[in-house]
């Protein structure tokens, strides 16, 4: 995988991988590159009858190719990131 970092700990004898370069790239290719932090992953939805407030909050998905979206947040899940897997596999 292009852009793979590894760093050894050779303390605590851990190695650790991440891909900042390739999540930094597509954050800016789908216009998220100033969108901040979660501290999870995805948001917990209650399922109720009432209209939920997070479908107001939601940002209109006609100017990104959600697919390709999905694909690279795939590629990053598989890579790097297995903490992101429950969501993109309900986004997809």
């Amino acid at each position: 995988m292009l852009g793979l970092e590894m760093k050894r700990d050779r303390s605590t004898r851990r190695l650790f991988l991440s891909q900042p370069t390739y999540a930094e790239t597509v954050l800016k290719l789908f216009g998220m590159d100033g969108s901040n932090p979660a501290r999870t992953p995805m948001e917990a939805v209650k399922t109720s009858a009432k209209k939920s407030t997070r479908d107001e909050n939601m940002i209109p998905t006609k100017d990104v190719p959600y697919r390709g979206a999905i694909d690279r947040t795939m590629h990053l899940m598989v890579g790097t990131r297995p903490e992101i897997s429950y969501a993109v596999g309900n986004l997809s």
